[in-house]
């Protein structure tokens, strides 16, 4: 079965095609309001940037896509939506606290090894600067090096630097607290 591109889908919604709307909707939801959460640290806020970006796809000008794609657009603009709504509230430092525990295991000690971890990452998390929280965010979504660099309107070379000193920034922050 061939599956209809995120752009096609596109295309259509903006003639009217509910339906389009609904396969895109589904495909970006979760994923989207969670990127969006990511910067605005509220639920409320996030539903409406949310919202207001679904508003944008479906009544804004029609794109055309020649190098960059429907996904990496709509996250653009939840982007750009989620940072003025920040700036609207004249909120500082974003403090971006995004870890999971991982399975848990019938070891109490490992058990109390991996919370503790866990709160060391969450910890190393919320303080990192904003253009690195932005990559943490874009790579828990799991976008690639370029569709990243499409989101932030970055060299793909910059992408690539900022993923290394997260890393190294994570690490250190972890072996800090320790």
């Amino acid at each position: 079965m061939n599956t209809i591109s995120d752009e096609s889908l596109y295309a259509k919604v903006k003639k009217g095609d509910s339906d389009a709307f609904d396969i895109l909707y589904q495909r970006f939801e979760k994923r989207l309001f969670q990127f969006v959460y990511g910067y605005v640290q509220n639920q409320q806020e996030a539903e409406e940037v949310f919202h207001d970006v679904l508003v944008e796809v479906m009544t804004g000008r029609e794109l055309q896509f020649d190098q960059a794609t429907f996904g990496t657009w709509i996250f653009r603009v939840a982007r750009n939506r989620a940072l003025n709504q920040l700036r609207s509230r004249q909120r500082g430092q974003i403090a971006y606290e995004h870890a999971t525990l991982p399975p848990s295991t019938s070891a109490p000690e490992a058990l109390l090894e991996t919370h503790e971890q866990s709160i060391l990452l969450k910890r190393a998390i919320s303080r990192l600067p904003e253009h690195l929280s932005e990559v943490y965010r874009l790579r828990c979504l799991e976008l690639s090096n370029q569709q990243m660099a499409e989101v932030l309107g970055i060299p793909l070379g910059t992408v690539k630097s900022r993923t290394h000193e997260l890393v190294n920034q994570l690490k250190e922050g972890m072996q800090y607290e320790m």
